[in-house]
């Protein structure tokens, strides 16, 4: 990942076009931390090592700006990290391999797989990332959770429902039609 093209060499000029003879580390290692700091406020699996990865890189360019900078991203680095945990904590919960069935004959779990799943489109609606309110990236989040939940639970109206009402609410009737589409052959 961090890997890059050698300082000097044509490449790494277009890469980096400020970066004057000599100055090609100086060019660089702006663009690494902003890359590093943006990739630890995201709630990934990998996300312990990304921060271990990005303390080690900030301790050997500047061990005292290090320590500054790495303490003013620690509370985002945190945040992220309960999110993933509460995220996980909510996916462990679901149960991606159950069959649709209509509502009552799916067995006796079928009642808590379908609250399981209806739970976590709720925390996703939240915001938990605090992404910015009606971005891209939060619409397609809750977007995929209800489709994910719609897997499971393609035979019930009411999830069709809730989900074309927020397409109302979030992209208006063009979001909503190929929704109420689905739900059209689903029930």
């Amino acid at each position: 990942f961090l890997k890059s093209t050698k300082p000097g060499t044509e490449p790494f000029a277009v890469l980096f076009p400020g970066a004057l003879e000599g100055q090609e580390e100086a060019a660089r290692t702006p663009v690494v931390r902003r890359a590093y700091q943006r990739a630890v406020v995201v709630p990934t699996s990998q996300l312990e090592a990304l921060w271990r990865d990005y303390e080690g890189w900030e301790n050997r360019v500047d061990k005292q700006l290090g320590r500054k900078v790495l303490d003013e991203w620690r509370p985002r680095f945190q945040a992220a990290r309960g999110v993933l945990r509460d995220r996980r904590r909510r996916l462990d919960a679901l149960e991606p391999l159950a069959l649709p069935c209509p509502p009552g004959l799916g067995g006796p779990r079928q009642g808590a797989w379908v609250a399981a799943w209806q739970a976590y489109v709720a925390f996703e609606k939240t915001n938990p990332q605090r992404l910015e309110p009606g971005s891209a990236v939060l619409l397609q989040r809750v977007n995929l959770a209800y489709t994910q939940g719609l897997m499971l639970m393609f035979h019930y109206p009411e999830a069709w429902h809730e989900h074309v009402l927020w397409c109302l609410e979030t992209g208006g009737l063009e979001k909503a039609q190929p929704v109420l589409g689905r739900a059209q052959v689903a029930l």
